[in-house]
């Protein structure tokens, strides 16, 4: 779960990225192998009509839990013992993105 954790976090603050520049960046990493398996994989049941796009709603409700569990320590972290400068830009962001949806 590290991996997807991470993964996501990535693709977060680099929505540009292709798949292979994705895993070009993780070359030197010991989950780069794992990449590259991942990316020749098709998960049973999925076709090109509906499956990809379970599949991607899938990712974007586990992407959109990340960024409210994120936020939602952000905002505790406030109230307990302050956010620096950079934690008060991102979390500015994230209450701005959660209102634009």
């Amino acid at each position: 779960m590290p991996l997807l954790v991470e993964l996501l976090e990535t693709l977060r603050s680099n929505p540009h990225l292709t798949p292979a520049s994705l895993v070009e960046r993780y070359r030197d990493s010991e989950n780069h192998r794992y990449l590259l398996k991942l990316m020749g994989w098709t998960p049973p049941g999925l076709d090109d009509d509906g499956g990809s796009r379970i599949f991607k709603d899938a990712m974007t409700s586990l992407a959109n839990k990340e960024r409210e569990q994120h936020t939602d320590n952000l905002l505790q972290k406030a109230r307990d013992e302050g956010l620096s400068e950079e934690e008060k830009v991102e979390l500015q962001r994230l209450l701005r993105d959660r209102s634009g949806r």
